[in-house]
């Protein structure tokens, strides 16, 4: 009982799937183009919810696409603060220090109040698996970067940092990223 793919000028829809992450206040998920999808076994999301949030992309650009949105419904004051954030993300994502961010919906609303999200590139949290030595340069090159904007990056740890275009296989030059732009944490330091 699954519907076909949605084929729509620019590429198909998809839509989020499974749960793949989850930090301090948001949650992650891979995408898929099947709307009914069966194989999640404890959905967060139901079909109805997951149908409200499509992004249009081409089938071979949906491995490296995923979902990020807050575990809770937000009011008008948060659900700002995570589209600035989302905006953050884009402006750095433009100077390759942040995956891209490819959509952004702060309308989505239910009876509780607002379900933002965001799509962005994929990028990899298997920065524990290189020794220090060999990454400290591309890691100082990064907190370099972000200082040399004007901004101060106060969350710096495992999950906020991650690598750009690794895919299943390590590279010898890893393209260390941030990933979390809550402007608690990351601000103009003039």
């Amino acid at each position: 009982n699954t519907r076909s793919s949605v084929k729509k000028k620019g590429g198909t829809e998809f839509y989020p799937h499974h749960l793949i992450g989850r930090g301090g206040h948001k949650e992650v998920f891979n995408v898929t183009w099947d709307i009914m999808a069966k194989s999640v076994v404890k959905p967060i999301l139901t079909s109805e919810d997951r149908d409200k949030m499509p992004i249009i992309i081409d089938e071979s650009e949906s491995k490296n696409v995923v979902m990020v949105r807050p575990q809770n419904t937000l009011n008008s004051n948060n659900v700002s603060k995570f589209r600035e954030e989302m905006m953050l993300q884009s402006r750095f994502s433009e100077l390759g220090l942040a995956p891209k961010v490819l959509k952004i919906n702060t309308e989505l609303k239910n009876n509780k109040g607002y379900t933002p999200y965001a799509y962005t590139n994929r990028c990899y949290f298997d920065i524990c698996e290189y020794k220090f030595k060999t990454i400290q340069k591309n890691l100082k090159a990064l907190f370099d970067a972000v200082a040399n904007e004007g901004y101060i990056y106060t969350d710096i740890k495992q999950g906020n940092i991650c690598i750009l275009n690794e895919g299943s296989k390590r590279t010898k030059n890893p393209k260390f990223v941030f990933v979390d732009f809550d402007q608690d944490y990351i601000y103009p330091y003039k």
